[in-house]
């Protein structure tokens, strides 16, 4: 335990901020991922259509 007391406020609030940026990107990401692959199947499925 090198750190005094006073950097853990500094700490926890950096390490929240860090969570909340790291969730919003894995739910922007997962959106923009769910988003990709409805297009993708529904191109195949066109192109399915189309082919018989």
């Amino acid at each position: 335990m090198s750190f005094s007391f006073c950097q853990k406020p500094e700490l926890s609030t950096s390490s929240a901020a860090l969570s909340f940026a790291s969730s919003a990107f894995l739910a922007m990401s997962s959106a923009a991922f769910s988003t990709f692959f409805s297009t993708l199947s529904f191109v195949s499925s066109a192109f399915y259509n189309v082919s018989y």
